[in-house]
């Protein structure tokens, strides 16, 4: 075994075994999921490029190896994007940490992965809208009424339908509410007809 590859696997060993929870004190699931992330990367090495772990170096995690690494949890682990980027996490804490112990080795392996994005996550409030089927930016501007100065008013009964306007303001000249969005009663979800029901207790 060459200097290189045991230097790769020294740093790892020390990333994981003394700098994690001696050095910086995290806890022990911590330590865990960056060992789970670091084991799936050698999985990845050996599965798709023939790599032992015995044989990996630094200039070998490349840029394009991590990006195929991260779309291959997602395509065949099956992984969020909320685990994508916590196995991205850990290998830029490995890769600062490789950088500081051995400059020239790890530069690359360090900037690579600086350089690779972290995934947005779909919120959970896109995930209801696309349930009620109205799209994300209707179900944001139903939110941000809820919590502004707006009111609900039904329109007459013949059309079944519900109609967002901003409450009159308390004037000489009283000022009809102004009917901004039509919709259909089941695209609300539930927050947003609890926030109704409040209303009209009120």
């Amino acid at each position: 075994m060459n200097s290189k590859t045991s230097e790769f696997l020294d740093l790892l060993e020390s990333f994981l075994s003394v700098y994690l929870p001696c050095s910086v004190g995290v806890r022990p699931n911590t330590i865990k999921s960056y060992k789970d992330a670091f084991r799936l990367l050698l999985c990845f090495m050996y599965e798709k490029r023939k790599f032992n772990a015995d044989k990996i170096l630094f200039s070998d995690l490349s840029y394009e190896l991590i990006l195929d690494f991260l779309s291959w949890l997602e395509a065949e682990r099956g992984c969020s994007a909320a685990t994508r980027n916590q196995r991205l996490s850990a290998l830029s804490s490995f890769s600062k940490y490789a950088q500081n112990r051995s400059f020239e080795a790890a530069t690359v392996f360090r900037s690579d992965v600086k350089n690779l994005p972290s995934k947005k996550r779909i919120h959970s409030k896109c995930r209801n809208a696309s349930a009620c089927g109205i799209s994300a930016r209707i179900y944001n501007l139903l939110i941000k009424c809820c919590y502004s100065r707006t009111q609900i008013r039904r329109m007459p009964e013949d059309t079944g339908r519900t109609c967002w306007g901003r409450s009159p303001m308390k004037s000489r000249q009283s000022r009809q509410p102004r009917a901004v969005l039509p919709i259909s009663r089941n695209c609300f979800s539930t927050s947003v007809r609890g926030k109704i029901s409040r209303r009209k207790s009120a």
